[in-house]
């Protein structure tokens, strides 16, 4: 799968240089949503949701979701169910693309950064 990387950075490094305005965080969310809801009709899941694979144009309008080559993600996007299982046993699904992309949009709205807790 080919993606074209748009050249605004990502959403994690927004994120840390300041927080989002609220059109800017309902843009945003909007876009991935419906980039997660595409992916989910057509049977696939996409295990890694994060602001680390949000990336943004230069003028942050635009949002798309490129996933790194990590096979696992970020442990705080992870839904219970998927957390307490080792890696082999981890079983994604769309709801847990679900549970993500509700953690995205606390890390939009909240004004305080999420908790560091990368693999």
């Amino acid at each position: 799968m080919y993606f074209d990387w748009p050249a605004g950075g990502t959403l994690e490094q927004l994120l840390q240089m300041r927080p989002l305005t609220e059109a800017e965080a309902k843009l945003v969310f909007a876009q991935v949503a419906l980039g997660v809801e595409a992916a989910h009709r057509q049977g696939l899941v996409l295990r890694d949701i994060s602001s680390l694979n949000v990336h943004l144009s230069k003028d942050h309008q635009h949002a798309q979701l490129c996933p790194t080559a990590r096979a696992n993600g970020e442990k705080y996007y992870e839904s219970p169910e998927i957390a307490g299982q080792s890696n082999k046993d981890k079983k994604h699904s769309q709801e847990s693309d679900v549970w993500a992309l509700g953690l995205l949009l606390r890390e939009l709205t909240a004004s305080t950064p999420k908790p560091n807790q990368r693999d």
